[in-house]
């Protein structure tokens, strides 16, 4: 058995490989634990990490390719959520029962429920207690992991929303400013917006010089107004 390690963010800033830090931390945490080797680097048989920056709606991704060539019968693969998966439901479910199939086993850490075990025990006991049939195994552990994915990708967005809406109310509170928005105008939102829908001629250095505002700072003013802009 070989165990490998996936990661995935989705930034178009080129400042943002500290992005993976929260992945990698909890991944290699992980590793060192279960004595596992963790190696972002070497060749085709030492290198076991494997990483993505784009979106999660499909698996045309290189890292997830390159990742997807090494997985053979008997592997295990862990990742630290559905969402560094996938973020589209169905594209996820058949991901994961390509990689059932094929004999190798997902681990969620922060969603164990929806681990390739998990179900799997969860199915030997069902079809003990004369739930269903053995013959339909294959189609419980896709329904399974359909709801799964979709609660968790559900959960996710339903947290986003939360947050935008605490950051929304805190501009009546004071403290405000401590938080890093005093400088996210609405001109400067409207600038992000046409950046983000590719319609703005101004590069982030451009709004830096011209909203006096850092590199970081217009990065998380950046993703906050992405998570808006997907939740409208």
């Amino acid at each position: 058995m070989s165990v490998y390690f996936y990661m995935r963010i989705n930034s178009d800033d080129d400042w943002d490989e500290k992005k993976y830090f929260r992945q990698e931390k909890k991944l290699r945490s992980f590793a060192e634990e279960n004595e596992y080797a963790f190696n972002t680097e070497g060749d085709e048989r030492t290198k076991n990490v494997f990483k993505d920056n784009c979106p999660g709606t499909s698996f045309d991704r290189k890292g997830w390719q390159e990742l997807k060539g090494h997985l053979c019968k008997g592997d295990c693969l862990f990742i630290k959520d559905i969402s560094r998966f996938t973020t589209d439901t169905f594209n996820g479910q058949d991901m994961f029962m390509q990689l059932y199939d094929k004999g190798v086993k997902i681990v969620f850490l922060e969603n164990p429920t929806a681990d390739t075990e998990y179900l799997i025990n969860l199915i030997e006991t069902a079809k003990n207690l004369g739930v269903f049939r053995g013959s339909e195994t294959e189609n419980i552990m896709s329904l399974l992991i359909f709801a799964a994915i979709d609660r968790a990708l559900n959960e996710r967005v339903f947290f986003q929303q939360k947050v935008l809406e605490g950051m929304e109310t805190s501009g009546k509170k004071p403290g405000r400013e401590k938080r890093g928005y005093e400088k996210l105008t609405p001109a400067l939102e409207a600038e992000i917006v046409r950046c983000i829908k590719g319609k703005n001629k101004k590069t982030r250095n451009d709004l830096m010089m011209q909203y006096d505002v850092s590199k970081i700072t217009l990065s998380n003013y950046f993703k906050y107004v992405k998570t808006k802009l997907k939740l409208q």
